[in-house]
This record gives C-alpha cells, structure tokens and sequence, in this order.
C-alpha cells in the first residue's frame, strides 16, 4: 500500500521545484518511487495455487507483445541518417532508456496479473485496492490545491502547495492546468472503481464517499479552466453510457458528470463575481473560445512532414527543426517543443514510415487492452481491467492535444496500467490437481518463482537508481539559476554545470545568454540550440554567427526570430526602424538572407 502511494501519489503531489525545470524533481521522484513499488511487488502469488497451461499461454502472448513494442524503442535507435553522430547517439539513447523502463513496467505489471490467475484471490487483490486509493489521494490532493490557489492564493507559495502560475486558475503542483486535470480524470476513474467494490456490500458511507470524491475532482477539474478536462469529462460520460456492466448508480453518476460540471462551472463563476476573486475559466471561455494555436502548430507539423516524410527531422529534433524553418502559414507566436500530437509527433521526428510502424504497434496493443476483460476469470478482474484501459485511455486523448507522456510521472502510470489490461490471468487451481488440460509443467518451480524476484529486484533497484543519479545530476546545473548565499562567482557555475552528463544545455545556455565574445563560441550553442530555442537563445545565437563571419546564416536566424514578434526582441530589431545613413551598411538582423536553409544546415 505504502509502496503505490509512493509511486502514484507522490511524484503527481509533490510541489518542491528547483530551477530551470519546473518538473525535474517530480520526474526523479517517480523513477526512484516506481523503482520501490516494482522492487517490492511480485504483486502478490496466491498462495496454494498452481498456473495450468492456459496460464502459461497467456504468459507468453504477454511476451510477445512486449517483444513487439520493444520493436518501438529499436525504432528510435533509427535516426536520420544526416544527423551528427553524437546528437543522433544522445536523443536515441535518452529516450529509448525512458521507454526501455516504461515497457518494463507494463511487462512486469501484466505478468504479475497473469501469474496470480484472479484477483478474487485474497492473498493477491491488495494491490489494485492500493493503486486506486493512490490514484484518488492524488487527485484530491490536486483538487484542494487547486481550491486554494483559486479561493485563497495568500496562503500559497508554499514547499507544500505551489503558487498559480494563472490568476484565478487551478494548476495544481504540477503547475500545469492540463496536468492536473488528467490526474482529475483519473481520479473519477479510481472514484468509480471504489464504488464498484463496495457496491455489493452494505457499506453506505463508502459509496457516499466515493459520490462526494466524485463532486470534489469536478470541482477542481471546473477550477483548471481545462478544454481537455472538459473533453475528459464527456469521455467519461460515454463510458457510463456503453458500459452496461457497471452498476446502475455509477452508469447514472457517469452520465451526468457534464451537467454536474456545468452547474459547478455556473455556481463557481456566480461566487468568483459576487466575492470579488478571480476565475480565469469565463475570461478564458469569453476570450478565446474553442480557438487555440494547436491548429497553427499542427499545420506547421503537417508541412515538416511533407518536406521529410522518409526519415523526419530525429528524435528530439522538432523544436530545432520548426524553430529554423520558413512555412508557408503563419507560425504561432509561442515556442513549442512538441507538436502537441502523439501521431504527428511520431511522424515528424521518425518519418512516416517508422512512425506508421510504431503507431500499428501501439494501436494493435491498445485493441488488446479493450479486449481483455471479456477474457476475465472473475468480475473483479474484469472490473480492474476495465478501469485501467479508462486511465490509458484519458493519457492517450491528452496526448492527441499536448504531451503529457514525455514526463515519468505520466508514463509510467499509463506503462503500468497498460499491463494491466494487456494481462490475460487464467483461473488457477489448487495445488495437487491436475485436472485433463493442465500438467505438471504448467506449475511455476521455486527456481523460476525465485527468478522472478530477482528480477523484479534488479527491475526496482534500476528504477531508483535512474531516479537518484538523475537528481544528483541536475543539482549541478540548479546553482546557476538559484544560487546559495555565499555563491561561486557565475562563471565558475556554469563551469561546473558544463560538467553535467545530461543536464549540460541548461549551462551552455547561461554561457551564451549571458557573455558575449570571446567567452563564448559557436560550439557553445550546439547543445542548447537543440534542447529549446527561444528568443534569447536565438538573438545570441545569431550574434555569435555574425562574429564568426557566418552572416547569411545569422540573417536567417533573425529572420525566423522576427516571426514571433517577442517584446524582448523590440530592441535588437529596434535599428531597423531607422533609416540607414549615407553610405553605412545596415545591421545584419535588418536584412534578408540572401538564399533558403533548412534545418539541417544549422546541424
């Protein structure tokens, strides 16, 4: 119980933020705490029992489905073949370990569902009761901070509770509004959940529970202002509408859960203008409607696309590849480092054919996740099942508009309970009968039982290792951004940041951003350029490249800088205002290069 609080409430909980990244620590505290909860979970062997052959068929169709999505990691190690050796090494290898140790997760999840045969097994049902009690501490934590941050942001700003980074608008510690609203989403999921259990037994303050957790997570989820909390909140009523097994209260609760948001939205806003306070969601809603500069992003991916459909721009590559490119619709004014689209993503840093093959692999699994409850031994099963394919479901309708499973503490639940819905447990029987389909074989030997714990050891010992080295790892870099009192001089810092095995761009950037020449060079701008280029980043970058002599490139550079109309760029195009004197050359930002780039020849 305490290992799945850890691992599911805690890294979506946690509000200690330490600059530059405003999610590092919450993405090292899920590696290190999915490490405790697959160290420590076997999850359970249902003790007097034996797997009989349809177990151990089960067991390997789960392998080789892995085997399958493993494929997908083996995709990413294919870059583009003009990417720099050491950039194409780097972006493959830091996200196939991530993926790697997401994979792992729903393997080692699956197969403990299969081995244990049924989970009306008591010796094996704790651990679904523990990921649905994290699941729901975790969304009414994300619930009453954002209930705080809206109603009450004096008493914010804490180690415990994160300051709004939007008046009026509920972000909770992930800071994130659509962040939240997933871990909302499953919350009512894991609401749900609770009251199927207790539906069956004479436990009234149990269900009454589970109804007013239900009005609290669509509270917050009113309060994060969310277009895809509200989407979210009609998938939910659709799955109260087709799933016939649910009970009748929960179907009804379900289906009703968008008037219940639009009568919270309406009394939320009627309170918000009589006391005074602010609710961003109206403003929001009266402002910018249903438009979002999503359209604008993915029209530009859909371009890069058409220009490198064979091998895309390499994993890692779109910021770097969209930032340097001219299209021919306009570009939105902010700076995006993801298309906001898992199937675009897919196909603009792998190609389309890569990406199409990754994506089959992907949708076939998820049509076995929908199948599998309908193989269930018992109702109870079918029932975790079931609720798990509705959590991967929510993170995969997120992750057509945003990219929530670029961060641990979103990919590994989504990896963990998908392994649950890929399980296909078998009813086990007692220990000494061999009934005509199953032998002997079929039974697990101590040996092999002994294995697996080893196994799922070094799995977790893995996990938290990743978590601490990375943590230890990003300590180098944060001084720079938040110095201690009594503070190495800045250069010095930087020095030491440079040192980093993955964080060194974040040093790089404050060499640049801040020294001008000879203290920095175009070698200094290789790494950062591309992690995220943004406007600061992108004028030193084309002042470096004016230095350096290269000034038709720097032109280009401006040029792409120019189209995002950033105040902070105000002054360097500033001369370009004025009319050039007599004979003077203008400034190299004010004129336009004299041939088209690409991408690739900034690499």
């Amino acid at each position: 119980m305490l290992a799945a609080l850890l691992a599911l409430a805690v890294p979506l909980s946690l509000s200690v933020n330490m600059p530059p990244s405003a999610t590092l620590v919450n993405q090292a505290c899920a590696w290190f705490c999915w490490g405790v909860f697959a160290g420590l979970g076997t999850w359970g062997q249902c003790h007097g029992r034996t797997l009989g052959r349809a177990s151990m068929r089960a067991g390997r169709l789960m392998r080789r489905i892995a085997a399958v999505l493993m494929a997908g990691v083996l995709a990413y190690l294919l870059l583009a073949f003009d990417t720099p050796p050491d950039r194409r090494l780097w972006n493959s290898m830091s996200v196939s370990v991530v993926v790697a140790a997401a994979l792992t997760l729903s393997y080692a999840a699956s197969s403990a569902l299969s081995s244990i045969g049924s989970l009306a097994c008591p010796t094996t049902a704790t651990w679904p009761a523990a990921t649905k009690a994290a699941l729901l501490v975790a969304a009414c934590v994300g619930s009453f901070t954002g209930l705080l941050q809206v109603f009450a942001p004096n008493v914010v700003a804490t180690d415990w509770i994160a300051a709004p980074t939007t008046p009026g608008r509920a972000t909770g510690n992930l800071r994130q509004p659509n962040h939240l609203a997933t871990v909302l989403l499953w919350g009512v999921v894991a609401a749900a959940w609770l009251h199927e259990e207790v539906s069956r037994r004479p436990a009234i303050l149990l269900r009454g529970l589970a109804g007013a957790t239900l009005g609290l997570l669509l509270l917050g989820l009113v309060l994060t202002a969310s277009r895809t909390g509200a989407a979210g909140v009609l998938v939910l009523a659709a799955w109260g509408l087709l799933d016939r097994r649910l009970s009748r209260t929960a179907r009804v609760a379900l289906v009703v859960s968008p008037l219940v948001y639009a009568a919270i939205w309406w009394i939320v806003d009627a309170a918000v203008t009589t006391g005074g306070s602010t609710f961003a969601g109206t403003q929001r809603l009266t402002q910018e409607g249903l438009s979002t500069s999503r359209w604008a992003i993915w029209a530009n991916t859909l371009e890069l696309i058409r220009m490198h459909p064979w091998t895309g721009v390499g994993v890692g590559e779109f910021n770097f590849a969209w930032t340097l490119t001219e299209f021919s619709t306009p570009r939105p004014l902010e700076f995006f480092d993801h298309s906001h689209n898992l199937v675009l993503q897919l196909w603009v840093e792998l190609g389309l054919p890569l990406g199409s093959l990754v994506l089959a692999l992907l949708g076939y699994a998820l049509w076995r996740a929908f199948r599998a409850p309908a193989y269930a031994p018992d109702a109870r099963t079918a029932l975790t099942q079931r609720c798990a394919f509705m959590i991967v479901l929510l993170a995969l309708m997120h992750s057509m508009l945003e990219y929530p499973l670029w961060y641990a503490h979103f990919l590994f639940p989504v990896a963990f309970f998908w392994g649950v819905c890929l399980a296909r447990p078998q009813p086990a029987v007692p220990a000494g009968v061999a009934p005509a389909h199953v032998d002997g074989a079929g039974a697990p030997t101590p040996s092999s039982r002994t294995r697996r714990s080893w196994g799922t050891l070094a799995t977790g010992a893995a996990l938290m290792a990743g978590g601490v080295l990375m943590l230890v790892d990003y300590l180098r870099v944060v001084p720079i951004y938040d110095p201690p009192a009594q503070a190495a001089p800045l250069r010095e810092r930087i020095a030491h940041g440079q040192r980093s095995w993955f964080f060194a761009h974040h040093a790089d950037y404050a060499l640049v951003t801040t020294y001008q020449e000879p203290l920095r060079t175009l070698e200094d701008f290789e790494r950062p350029t591309h992690h995220l280029l943004d406007a600061r980043l992108m004028q030193a970058w084309a002042e470096a490249l004016a230095a350096a002599g290269e000034v038709d490139r720097a032109r280009w550079v401006a040029r792409r800088l120019a189209e995002f109309r950033r105040p902070t760029s105000h002054a360097f195009f500033a001369p370009c205002k004025a009319p050039a004197a007599d004979g003077a050359s203008r400034p190299f930002q004010c004129e336009a290069p004299t041939r088209r780039y690409t991408f690739e020849d900034f690499r």
